[in-house]
């Protein structure tokens, strides 16, 4: 068997079956077994340290299209750390398929030009022992000189006035810190917290909630839709602080590799690096612009009102800029491309067409739902994420 192709055999009785031609049916991918088991087989020692019920995930920020539902299938058709020892992640987005190639042993590049992501990479894939502390924490509490830029801007419509303060002062005494680890923990913290106050961790909602709690009409509040969002204001900052520092630090894991994180453009990216396994998970046209919904929070992060920039492949002709991705990876051996087909809008033949052009081809489908915040229950019952697998012909 190849030494690059990971075992015909994977938990719960799975076998691979190959779609090696577009327009070939895909087959179904259960995730059945016990993953915890799974973890520790495949790390062949890592996994040790890893519980079953993955904890380390309590770092990561609830960012949609998230892939930590799907992280299972992406490492039952990915060859081991053993076989293939570098992991790239084109598109880091939310960070847990990074944090999951880490946690299993790869060596880790991962790659996003959002900061919001950016700083799950630096604080989560490339450190691998810096953890915060309650002193971290007490210093975002000293005053300092600070522009009031998110209470002019995002007061109350995002962030409740007392909320808006705290964050102002503890950005800026975040950005005056030298360049580390730290720095990225606790930028990661306040993201968490940040989302915390957030109903539904969306940013692009009516003031149903914010203005009427700033007012403290809270009678005019639908408790039952908002209660965490209620219960999160209410909570005092430095609770909150330290509840979210806990889950933050659970996510800080010693691989024993020299893991980076870029924030480049995906062609420059993949044109430097060099490893044997990328997982490509890019923007579809026709899916959630994030550009848009983490507008507010990108803004916040970079201290500074701008337009929306939409991301080229969100584009109608998308599909042209992702091969250009293609392009720039011909030296990557092992290709890993997920696709959610929204609902049933998007065409999975044109995505499986282009891999095969460079690689043969391997595609997967798998039942997936959202939550109940971003999709309807018709929309729930269409849903399907694909997996398309490109190996060396």
């Amino acid at each position: 068997m190849d030494a690059m192709r990971p075992s015909h055999k994977e938990p719960g009785g799975w076998r691979r079956r190959c779609a090696r031609e577009p327009g070939v049916p895909v087959r179904r991918l259960p995730c059945k077994g016990t993953w915890g088991n799974y973890i520790k087989n495949k790390t062949e020692g890592v996994g040790r340290a890893m519980s079953s019920n993955l904890r380390f995930f309590d770092a990561l920020p609830a960012y949609y299209g998230d892939k930590r539902k799907l992280v299972k299938a992406i490492f039952k058709v990915a060859p081991p750390a053993s076989q293939a020892p570098t992991f790239a992640d084109a598109f880091l987005g939310g960070g847990a398929v990074s944090v999951m190639a880490k946690a299993l042993g790869y060596r880790v590049l991962c790659n996003d030009i959002a900061q919001r992501s950016y700083i799950v990479g630096k604080a989560l894939v490339e450190n691998n022992r810096v953890k915060l502390t309650d002193e971290d924490i007490n210093r975002l509490f000293l005053e300092t000189e600070n522009d009031g830029f998110i209470r002019a801007n995002f007061s109350p419509t995002v962030i409740l006035s007392k909320h808006a303060d705290f964050l102002d002062n503890a950005f800026a005494l975040v950005r005056a810190m030298e360049e580390g680890h730290k720095k990225y923990l606790l930028l990661l913290l306040l993201v968490k917290y940040i989302f915390s106050m957030r109903e539904y961790k969306k940013f692009s909602t009516p003031n149903a909630f914010n203005i009427p709690m700033e007012e403290r009409r809270i009678e005019w509040i639908k408790n039952r839709t908002y209660h965490a969002s209620i219960k999160a204001v209410l909570k005092p900052i430095p609770e909150a602080l330290r509840e979210f520092a806990g889950a933050v630090n659970r996510g800080v894991i010693d691989n024993a590799q020299e893991n980076r994180a870029f924030k480049l453009d995906v062609r420059e990216f993949l044109q430097e690096i060099q490893a044997d396994v990328v997982y490509f998970d890019p923007p579809y046209a026709g899916t959630m612009a994030y550009e848009d919904n983490y507008h507010a929070l990108d803004q916040i992060l970079e201290g500074r009102m701008f337009p929306a920039r939409k991301s080229e492949f969100s584009r109608k002709d998308g599909m042209k800029f992702l091969d250009e991705v293609f392009q720039a990876a011909r030296h990557i051996p092992i290709w890993i491309a997920s696709m959610g087909n929204a609902g049933g809008a998007n065409d999975l033949s044109e995505l499986q067409e282009m891999v095969a052009r460079y690689r043969r081809t391997e595609t997967y489908r798998i039942k997936y739902r959202h939550i109940p915040a971003v999709a309807t229950e018709e929309h729930q019952a269409k849903n399907e994420e694909f997996l398309i697998v490109g190996r060396p012909r």
